[in-house]
């Protein structure tokens, strides 16, 4: 392998001689580096999805991932004596590795970071951005072309910036786990072996795909290893010479890979890649502060606003669902006309964000029937002075950091980088086609997301949750959900969690756990399109009565929930 070469005997030497793999981690008689315990196992002895357990209390820190793996191997990194952010780089390389489907090398992402020592929040945007030579998304023609709509990934440069400005631990130590992980292998759950059938064809025809992901030709069995050397290797190779090894040394074989495809990308989008800080967008609900991404946390700002000036409704009664709605709509009418990449268009978050401005768009709401919404015009109130995979850290100390990345789409743009173990994103989909839109392409820019990974602090300022979730353009909706239950309503995490959501975009009216005479009188109110749907799958953690309470949804069959 191309990667072998890149090794040289020295980073051997300081592979071994960095801190063994951790003590608290066993290793399964199948070969796997993590036993997933009986208790958090998703499948049965059939192999079927079975419920396990999803939540956990601790004092020391909690880990909330979409993998059990990842929340073990993050929490193995806090006992070892590590910070919130250590845990989250090391849990952000152990999920790219054993969720290949969801997020890895080749994506990008958020992150949300509060540090208790000093009482300041920062973020982190490491979104894939546009190459430079792209043009087909411009011109309208590159939805249908998968290759084309591979963008510049991020996470190694984002995670090590994290890493750099707020991380403890050795680099090279906080990848170990996730090397283990590839060379040693995961278990296959029923999730990852439909991931794996999904695009079983593409997997087939390609040698070293089928000898990482197949068995004789055919989809492994539920409870197989699945290893990947070449992706350990590259791993090995990234936490000897940081991100270079990624955006220099392997970036001619991702540019070949992609323009084989028939993609844009180049060594030299690679080269010039960097991840960049933003102001994290701030509000208030009732007096617990929120802390967010700029872009769909400023809509989960401007929809908490508007809910705070009205009245509080039953917890799941039609009134509830109804009005959440229609806060919905409005919201996602100013979403589309001006959110993007603040670096490329103006953007009047304080002013989406502004609490007058929702008072304004308050009164307009009719609450007697379903409406049709237009965007309106934040700029008077400007201070001027599907599929991704979220995770959260939490400690004693209040530190709390929420990420969510992803390759997009089900294994991303489906262009695998061969020797090197990962596949390339499929992120410029989420732009509009055309050049009206202030989410139109350009080179360089990052296209529009929801993703909103958030912290929130408690009317005295003090640590209260953090809280992250997959689900595109439902991710916002659904954290203001989470958020709206434990306060107004007083519901306990996993209370908050199992309750009834409703996503309403004003094209489609998704739900959960809404019985059907409830789905008939929302359709008498006006609303269409309604469907149910698995969800977005939530997860968080909570402070509680001095202990830390974690949870992860029951929409996503992998997820785990633990605590010290």
């Amino acid at each position: 392998m191309k990667l072998k070469r890149m090794l040289s005997s020295g980073l051997c030497c300081l592979l071994c001689g960095c801190a063994a793999a951790p003590s608290a981690v066993d290793t399964a008689a199948a070969g796997a580096y993590i036993e997933v315990p009986a208790q958090y196992r998703a499948w049965n002895e059939d192999g079927a999805n079975q419920d396990h357990l999803r939540t956990a209390q601790g004092e020391g820190g909690a880990v909330v991932a979409l993998k059990y793996e990842g929340a073990r191997i993050g929490l193995d990194i806090l006992t070892q004596g590590g910070n919130a952010v250590d845990a989250a780089v090391a849990v952000s390389f152990a999920l790219g590795v054993c969720e290949p489907y969801d997020s890895g090398l080749g994506g990008g992402g958020m992150a949300t970071y509060y540090c208790a020592e000093t009482g300041q929040s920062s973020f982190l945007n490491f979104r894939e951005t546009t190459p430079a030579a792209q043009t087909s998304l411009v011109d309208g023609d590159g939805l249908e072309h998968q290759s084309l709509q591979i963008g510049v990934p991020g996470q190694v440069a984002g995670i090590y910036t994290l890493w750099e400005q707020y991380g403890s631990m050795p680099w090279e130590q906080l990848l170990q786990p996730a090397i283990q992980l590839a060379r040693q292998g995961y278990e296959v759950t029923p999730n990852m072996l439909g991931a794996i059938e999904l695009i079983y064809g593409d997997i087939a025809d390609q040698p070293e795909l089928s000898e990482i992901y197949l068995r004789d030709g055919l989809p492994p069995q539920v409870g197989d290893v699945i290893q990947n050397e070449p992706l350990a290797q590259t791993l090995e190779a990234i936490a000897h010479s940081g991100p270079s090894a990624f955006y220099q040394d392997i970036a001619p074989d991702m540019e070949t890979a992609v323009r084989l495809s028939g993609g844009y990308l180049t060594a030299d989008d690679l080269l010039s890649y960097q991840p960049f800080a933003e102001e994290p967008a701030k509000g208030t609900y009732r007096g617990y502060q929120i802390i967010s991404s700029p872009y769909g946390g400023s809509c989960l700002i401007e929809a908490l606003n508007l809910l705070e000036i009205l009245p509080v409704q039953p917890a799941g009664s039609l009134e509830q669902l109804d009005q959440m709605a229609n806060v919905q709509m409005q919201v996602f009418t100013d979403r589309g006309q001006y959110m993007a990449d603040t670096r490329f268009v103006e953007v009047p978050i304080s002013g989406i964000t502004n609490k007058d401005y929702a008072a304004k768009l308050a009164g307009k709401l009719d609450m007697s029937q379903a409406q049709t919404f237009l965007y309106d015009d934040p700029w008077p109130y400007v201070d001027d002075h599907y599929n991704t995979t979220g995770y959260e850290v939490a400690d004693k100390e209040g530190n709390m950091v929420a990420v969510t990345k992803t390759l997009n789409y089900w294994w991303g743009s489906e262009v695998y980088v061969e020797d090197y173990g990962f596949f390339m994103n499929d992120q410029m989909d989420d732009f509009v086609t055309g050049k009206q839109s202030a989410n139109s392409v350009e080179p360089g820019k990052a296209p529009l997301s929801s993703i909103s990974p958030t912290v929130v602090l408690d009317a005295e300022g003090k640590p209260f949750a953090v809280l992250a979730s997959p689900g595109g353009s439902a991710i916002y909706p659904c954290i203001a959900q989470l958020i709206l239950n434990m306060t107004d309503y007083d519901m306990s995490l996993e209370e908050a969690f199992l309750a009834p959501r409703v996503i309403c975009n004003g094209f489609e009216f998704t739900y959960d756990k809404l019985s059907k005479e409830t789905v008939e009188e929302l359709k008498a109110l006006g609303h269409e399109n309604i469907l149910e749907n698995t969800f977005p799958s939530p997860s968080g953690i909570r402070y509680a009565d001095g202990k830390l309470e974690g949870i992860v949804n029951e929409a996503n069959p992998d997820g785990a929930a633990v605590g010290f």
